[in-house]
């Protein structure tokens, strides 16, 4: 390891990964510090994401498993989506991780592993690089620009004071799970109190006879164990495909969803990803986001350091360019996240209900709003179909 770089990336997740790739493409120095001792482990992540969408962003069928069928259980109702091309899809998360870190290395980015990122350099206003402790030895590596991508920790976000405590978050629990004969193209959404209260279950497929199995909630909302409920749903799932499951292991995480920052860029620094809350606060979808993100992030940085300005007037393009493509979409992502995470079973019945109408008459907007695109295209579609039921929908929470 070096003295300095042009860019110092904290968080080896996609958002980070992808900015050195982009960077070092550009002939740019850039060293990415992990606190792990693995690229993609532990994963914390169910790995749910959008099939079309990662093909675009580059990464390989290899590491999807494609999903041609999705139902959404409700206590007394269900629906069933089918499609005749993958709609969505489930991640080999680590090996997407990898791939990831593969490419930005090819492209000669320094990745060190098992280093914890301590604190920013500050020299006449701008960060200048960082503080860091690798083997026990404290040392400063300077950059021209910082990129803390470190997810949920948000460290430097922290540091710089941009956030103090992320005031919503997404608590979940998953156990992968090893089982023959289901079928591994059919993801399944749980809703209900029993399940998860203010939250939901999941059943992913990821490989042909692999599955993550688990339950997200929402805090402060409830403080319920997720735990406790995940091994419930596992025992009931297990029952449903009438075998008993393999436990291969347990995985946790935690998401950032109580929306994005208000602020994502300062003089020679940068937050991306999950640091920057730029995940869906609605169904806790990070990975699409951190990839395209880091994409934005990366060319915005190498632009700022060829013209040697790394102010934040000039870095401040890529928060604008984040809050055009995504900040509709946040904001009412998370306004719908703050009604329905506390929906009763009834409620939860009824929305199902009304999918099944809207699955019906259009297919391909129901995807559009499992994506989060809550465009006035899409809303007005949803709307004109039925206004009364999509006003209840929505907005009732009691």
């Amino acid at each position: 390891m070096k003295d300095a770089y042009d860019a110092i990336v904290i968080g080896a997740g996609p958002a980070g990964l992808t900015v050195a790739k982009v960077l070092t493409a550009r002939g740019l120095e850039c060293l990415v510090i992990e606190q792990n001792n693995e690229i993609g482990q532990p994963v914390s992540t169910s790995g749910a994401s959008w099939f079309s969408d990662m093909i675009k962003l580059g990464i390989p069928e290899a590491y999807l498993n494609p999903i041609f069928r999705v139902t959404i259980v409700a206590p007394n109702e269900e629906v069933t989506t089918s499609f005749e091309e993958p709609s969505a899809c489930i991640l080999d998360v680590s090996a997407v991780y990898k791939f990831l870190a593969s490419q930005a290395q090819q492209n000669g980015a320094e990745l060190v592993l098992g280093a914890k990122a301590k604190d920013v350099f500050l020299e006449d206003g701008y960060v200048k690089g960082v503080r860091t402790e690798i083997d026990s030895r404290l040392r400063i590596v300077k950059s021209k620009v910082v990129v803390d991508a470190s997810g949920m920790a948000a460290v430097f976000v922290r540091k710089l004071g941009f956030l103090r405590n992320w005031t919503r978050r997404g608590v979940g629990v998953q156990y992968n799970v090893e089982c023959s004969g289901i079928d591994s193209h059919r993801a399944v959404l749980f809703l209900g109190r029993k399940v998860a209260p203010s939250g939901y279950g999941w059943f992913f497929p990821w490989k042909s006879d692999l599955a993550r199995v688990g339950v997200g909630m929402i805090r402060p909302d409830t403080n319920a164990n997720p735990d406790s409920f995940a091994k419930d749903l596992l025992a009931n799932v297990s029952a449903l495909y009438g075998q008993r499951f393999k436990v291969l292991g347990k995985e946790t995480g935690v998401f950032p969803c109580s929306g994005a920052l208000d602020a994502m860029v300062t003089n020679g620094f940068l937050a991306v990803g999950d640091a920057a809350g730029q995940g869906s606060p609605l169904h806790g979808e990070g990975i699409r986001y951190a990839i395209r993100f880091g994409m934005i992030a990366g060319l915005t940085i190498g632009d700022a350091i060829l013209a040697k300005d790394v102010s934040k007037r000039r870095l401040v393009k890529y928060e604008n360019e984040w809050r055009k493509l995504e900040g509709r979409n946040a904001r009412v992502g998370l306004a719908i996240q703050k009604r329905i995470s506390k929906h009763t079973d009834s409620q939860w019945d009824r929305n199902v209900k009304y999918l099944k109408e809207l699955e019906a008459k259009n297919k391909e907007m129901l995807v559009q709003l499992f994506k989060s695109d809550f465009s006035y295209k899409n809303m007005w579609r949803v709307f004109k179909h039925s206004p009364s039921k999509a006003l209840k929908m929505l907005l009732r929470s009691g």
